[in-house]
Protein backbone atom coordinates (compact mmCIF):
# COMPACT_ATOMS: atom_id res chain seq x y z
CA UNK A 1 0.00 0.00 0.00
CA UNK A 2 1.65 3.21 -1.10
CA UNK A 3 1.01 6.59 0.39
CA UNK A 4 1.75 8.39 -2.88
CA UNK A 5 -0.79 10.77 -4.34
CA UNK A 6 -2.49 12.14 -1.25
CA UNK A 7 -2.05 13.52 2.20
CA UNK A 8 -1.01 10.95 4.80
CA UNK A 9 -2.34 11.66 8.27
CA UNK A 10 -3.74 9.97 11.32
CA UNK A 11 -7.40 10.72 12.13
CA UNK A 12 -8.15 12.67 15.28
CA UNK A 13 -7.42 15.97 16.90
CA UNK A 14 -3.99 17.53 16.77
CA UNK A 15 -2.74 15.51 13.84
CA UNK A 16 -1.07 18.38 11.98
CA UNK A 17 2.36 17.19 13.19
CA UNK A 18 1.72 13.80 11.57
CA UNK A 19 0.60 15.15 8.21
CA UNK A 20 2.89 15.30 5.20
CA UNK A 21 2.02 17.87 2.52
CA UNK A 22 3.18 15.84 -0.49
CA UNK A 23 4.11 12.30 0.62
CA UNK A 24 6.15 9.92 -1.51
CA UNK A 25 7.10 6.32 -0.81
CA UNK A 26 10.79 5.91 -0.01
CA UNK A 27 11.16 2.31 1.17
CA UNK A 28 9.05 -0.65 2.29
CA UNK A 29 10.23 -3.10 4.97
CA UNK A 30 8.92 -6.33 6.47
CA UNK A 31 9.62 -5.27 10.07
CA UNK A 32 9.29 -2.07 12.03
CA UNK A 33 12.88 -2.50 13.20
CA UNK A 34 14.15 -2.43 9.60
CA UNK A 35 12.15 0.74 8.87
CA UNK A 36 13.45 2.31 12.08
CA UNK A 37 17.00 1.30 11.12
CA UNK A 38 16.56 2.99 7.73
CA UNK A 39 15.46 6.26 9.35
CA UNK A 40 18.33 6.03 11.84
CA UNK A 41 20.73 5.40 8.94
CA UNK A 42 19.45 8.56 7.23
CA UNK A 43 19.73 10.56 10.48
CA UNK A 44 23.35 9.45 10.88
CA UNK A 45 24.02 10.98 7.45
CA UNK A 46 22.46 14.34 8.44
CA UNK A 47 19.34 13.74 6.36
CA UNK A 48 16.38 15.94 7.48
CA UNK A 49 14.42 13.08 9.09
CA UNK A 50 11.71 15.46 10.35
CA UNK A 51 10.24 15.14 6.83
CA UNK A 52 9.77 11.36 7.18
CA UNK A 53 7.15 9.05 8.65
CA UNK A 54 6.99 5.30 9.24
CA UNK A 55 3.57 3.95 8.30
CA UNK A 56 2.35 0.45 9.18
CA UNK A 57 0.55 -0.94 6.11
CA UNK A 58 -1.31 -4.09 5.09
CA UNK A 59 -3.05 -4.31 8.45
CA UNK A 60 -4.28 -7.65 9.77
CA UNK A 61 -6.40 -8.56 12.75
CA UNK A 62 -4.94 -11.33 14.91
CA UNK A 63 -7.07 -13.01 17.56
CA UNK A 64 -5.13 -15.08 20.09
CA UNK A 65 -7.24 -17.73 21.85
CA UNK A 66 -6.39 -17.56 25.55
CA UNK A 67 -8.57 -20.35 26.92
CA UNK A 68 -11.86 -22.18 27.05
CA UNK A 69 -15.04 -20.72 28.50
CA UNK A 70 -17.53 -22.55 30.71
CA UNK A 71 -20.35 -21.65 33.07
CA UNK A 72 -18.01 -22.06 36.04
CA UNK A 73 -15.38 -19.77 34.57
CA UNK A 74 -17.96 -17.14 33.55
CA UNK A 75 -19.60 -17.05 36.98
CA UNK A 76 -16.32 -17.15 38.93
CA UNK A 77 -14.91 -14.29 36.86
CA UNK A 78 -18.13 -12.30 37.30
CA UNK A 79 -18.04 -12.87 41.07
CA UNK A 80 -14.42 -11.68 41.30
CA UNK A 81 -15.18 -8.57 39.26
CA UNK A 82 -18.22 -7.91 41.44
CA UNK A 83 -16.06 -8.27 44.55
CA UNK A 84 -13.55 -5.69 43.30
CA UNK A 85 -16.21 -3.22 42.12
CA UNK A 86 -18.17 -3.72 45.35
CA UNK A 87 -15.09 -2.99 47.48
CA UNK A 88 -14.33 0.17 45.49
CA UNK A 89 -17.94 1.33 45.72
CA UNK A 90 -17.95 0.63 49.47
CA UNK A 91 -14.80 2.72 49.99
CA UNK A 92 -16.23 5.57 47.96
CA UNK A 93 -19.54 5.42 49.84
CA UNK A 94 -17.76 5.28 53.21
CA UNK A 95 -15.75 8.43 52.41
CA UNK A 96 -18.95 10.39 51.79
CA UNK A 97 -21.02 8.82 54.60
CA UNK A 98 -18.47 8.14 57.37
CA UNK A 99 -20.99 7.62 60.21
CA UNK A 100 -22.08 4.21 58.91
CA UNK A 101 -20.53 0.89 59.94
CA UNK A 102 -17.71 0.12 57.50
CA UNK A 103 -18.37 -3.62 57.78
CA UNK A 104 -22.03 -3.10 56.87
CA UNK A 105 -21.13 -0.86 53.92
CA UNK A 106 -18.58 -3.37 52.59
CA UNK A 107 -20.87 -6.35 53.06
CA UNK A 108 -23.83 -4.63 51.39
CA UNK A 109 -21.87 -3.25 48.44
CA UNK A 110 -20.03 -6.50 47.80
CA UNK A 111 -23.22 -8.59 47.92
CA UNK A 112 -25.06 -6.21 45.56
CA UNK A 113 -22.18 -5.94 43.07
CA UNK A 114 -21.40 -9.68 43.08
CA UNK A 115 -25.05 -10.62 42.53
CA UNK A 116 -25.57 -7.99 39.82
CA UNK A 117 -22.38 -8.99 38.02
CA UNK A 118 -23.07 -12.73 38.22
CA UNK A 119 -26.63 -12.18 36.97
CA UNK A 120 -25.68 -9.95 34.01
CA UNK A 121 -22.69 -12.11 33.03
CA UNK A 122 -24.80 -15.26 33.25
CA UNK A 123 -27.50 -13.76 31.03
CA UNK A 124 -24.91 -12.54 28.55
CA UNK A 125 -23.21 -15.96 28.37
CA UNK A 126 -26.56 -17.76 28.03
CA UNK A 127 -27.45 -15.52 25.08
CA UNK A 128 -24.38 -16.72 23.14
CA UNK A 129 -25.92 -20.23 23.13
CA UNK A 130 -22.48 -21.86 22.94
CA UNK A 131 -21.42 -19.98 19.81
CA UNK A 132 -18.31 -18.61 21.50
CA UNK A 133 -16.98 -20.88 24.23
CA UNK A 134 -13.50 -19.38 24.41
CA UNK A 135 -11.71 -16.25 25.55
CA UNK A 136 -9.33 -14.33 23.35
CA UNK A 137 -7.43 -11.11 22.87
CA UNK A 138 -7.25 -9.27 19.57
CA UNK A 139 -4.79 -6.86 18.07
CA UNK A 140 -4.27 -5.12 14.75
CA UNK A 141 -0.77 -5.56 13.32
CA UNK A 142 0.99 -4.23 10.24
CA UNK A 143 2.54 -6.67 7.79
CA UNK A 144 4.79 -4.09 6.19
CA UNK A 145 6.27 -0.77 7.23
CA UNK A 146 6.62 2.00 4.67
CA UNK A 147 9.00 4.91 5.12
CA UNK A 148 7.40 7.91 3.46
CA UNK A 149 8.63 11.45 3.17
CA UNK A 150 7.99 14.80 1.59
CA UNK A 151 8.28 14.51 -2.18
CA UNK A 152 11.12 17.06 -2.37
CA UNK A 153 13.43 14.91 -0.16
CA UNK A 154 12.26 11.40 -1.17
CA UNK A 155 14.75 10.99 -4.02
CA UNK A 156 17.67 11.97 -1.80
CA UNK A 157 16.53 9.48 0.86
CA UNK A 158 16.22 6.67 -1.71
CA UNK A 159 19.72 7.38 -3.07
CA UNK A 160 21.20 7.28 0.44
CA UNK A 161 19.41 4.01 1.25
CA UNK A 162 20.54 2.32 -1.99
CA UNK A 163 24.12 3.54 -1.91
CA UNK A 164 23.59 5.92 -4.82
CA UNK A 165 21.78 3.47 -7.11
CA UNK A 166 18.57 4.91 -8.61
CA UNK A 167 15.33 3.38 -7.31
CA UNK A 168 11.69 4.43 -7.35
CA UNK A 169 11.00 2.71 -3.99
CA UNK A 170 13.35 0.50 -1.99
CA UNK A 171 11.62 -2.85 -1.34
CA UNK A 172 12.29 -4.99 1.72
CA UNK A 173 16.06 -4.87 1.73
CA UNK A 174 18.05 -3.58 4.68
CA UNK A 175 19.85 -0.30 4.20
CA UNK A 176 23.39 0.01 2.88
CA UNK A 177 25.92 -0.11 5.74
Amino acid sequence: MSMMGGTASVPGRGNSRLRLRSPASIAVYDTYEDAQHAVDYLADRNFPVQFLSIVGTELKSIERITGGLSWGRVLASAAMNGLVWGAMAALLFYFFVPNVSIALVFLGAIVVFVLANVLTSGISYAMTAGRRDFTSSSQIVATRYEVIGENEVAGQARRLLTGGRPARTVRGSPVVS
